[in-house]
Formats: structure tokens, sequence, C-alpha cells
């Protein structure tokens, strides 16, 4: 095998400098609360790292959702959060603080007027440091169709190594969360929450097996990888040694 040089670097180091990084759950550092009262405290193990994503899903008791940590860093939510069946599953939503600086482990997540409010995080290396997030989605419903299985809403990707993330409200109880999802540490007072990398891009629904068929407010979201292109200048013809 050959491989060309660039300013007396190896081409096999600059692939491997430029290809997108894989995005990974930071090990330990994914936690889950509930409180009966307009907000929940949720305490990581450790201080999230520069440049890291860290994910909230959030059920929270009324419409007027704020997140931010112990630093006073807001966190952002997600388009369709919150989302609302407005009956008796009540809301679902999820808030992300990208390329994080200067994190706290103490992240508060505040439902004004709300009775009680059930959240999950988790810290993730790998992620884009910008626009991280490609899309997302809700859907709600009065029952599920005679079904104990939910498997709405469904997210179709365009990028490979998203992070899927899932939040789920509803009238009774969440069993568990199915295959290939993992719960984000434990259901709290009935909902839960999930999270998925997904290797290729298309369409994936949530998977929860519910204590049967009940109402729901569901929400799905991708935060994408971070990729690199070669450096200004710098092509990858030129990489590999081929023409100029």
């Amino acid at each position: 095998m050959w491989f060309s040089k660039v300013a007396g670097v190896s081409f096999c180091c600059l692939l491997s400098c430029f290809a997108n990084a894989a995005i990974a759950l930071v090990t330990g550092q994914i936690t889950a609360n509930s409180n009966a009262s307009s907000s929940v405290v949720l305490t990581l193990p450790n201080n999230p790292t520069n440049g890291n994503l860290v994910v909230v899903g959030v059920t929270p008791g009324t419409a007027t959702l704020t997140v931010s940590d112990g630093n006073s860093n807001s966190y952002t939510l997600t388009p369709h959060s919150v989302c609302n069946q407005g009956g008796s599953a009540g809301i679902s939503a999820i808030a992300y603080f990208q390329n994080v600086s200067n994190g706290s482990k103490t992240i508060t997540a505040t439902s004004t007027g709300s009775s009680s409010v059930q959240a999950w995080a988790a810290e993730f290396s790998g992620a884009a440091t910008s626009g991280v997030l490609e899309t997302d989605i809700c859907a709600t419903a009065a029952n599920n169709g005679g079904s104990s299985v939910l498997t709405t809403p469904s997210i179709t990707t365009a990028n490979n190594g998203d992070l899927l993330w899932g939040a789920v409200s509803v009238t009774n109880t969440v069993d568990s969360v199915r295959s290939p999802w993992t719960l984000v540490s434990a259901i709290e007072s009935g909902n839960a929450s999930e999270y998925y990398i997904q290797p290729s891009a298309g369409a994936q629904t949530v998977g929860y097996n519910l204590s049967g068929d009940q109402a729901y407010a569901s929400i799905e979201a991708a935060f994408k990888a971070s990729g690199a292109a070669p450096p200004p200048g710098v092509s990858w013809r030129t990489l590999i040694g081929v023409g100029k």
C-alpha cells in the first residue's frame, strides 16, 4: 500500500484527521430525575467536556419550558418542542447544548405553573459543533389504536451516524424501550427518553412498549456527527497525489 505526503504528513494520517467523527455516549455521563414541582434538577457525574453535545429530554406539565445549567448556559429547544397532546398524555420536549463551553454538570428544567416535571440528560462526543440539529418531529394522539407498542413518530435522516433522541409522555406508563433504542437511565413517573446512534441515514421510528393502549405526546430529534473537509487550498486530489 502506498500513500502520498503533504507537508510531511502522511495521506493515511490526513484521512483520519478529516474523516467524520463517530458520535458516542461519554461513559457515565447519563442521568434522569423527576420532581413533583415546577422544576427538576439533573446532575451529571462530571461537568461536560468543552466541544461536546448534551441532550435533555423533558416531559413538563406545562408548555412554558426553559432548560439551563449551573453556569447560566441556556439550552436550545428543538423546533417541535413543546410537543403537546393537549389532553391526558401531556407534553414532551427535547433541548440541547451544542459545542459545550464552560458547561455545568447541574441542569435545571423549569416548567412554569407545572406540578410535575421529568427529565433525562446525556453527554455525547463526536457531534457537530455547529448546526448540530438535523431535524425533529412530534406526534400526538388520544390513543395508540389499540396497541401497546408505540412506534410514532418516524424521522428520516440524511446523514450517516446521526444521534437520534426520543422523549415521550403517556397517560399511564412506558414499560420499556424497543430495540435498537437504549433507555436514558430510567423510566420516570411513567414517562421515558431514549437514544440511538443510527449507522446509516434513513427512516427510524421511536420504540416504546406501553402498559396498554394510551394517549401519548412523542417527540424525536436527529443530531449530526461532526465532519471536516481538507484545509483551505488543499484538495483531495492533492492529498492523494493525483494532479494538482
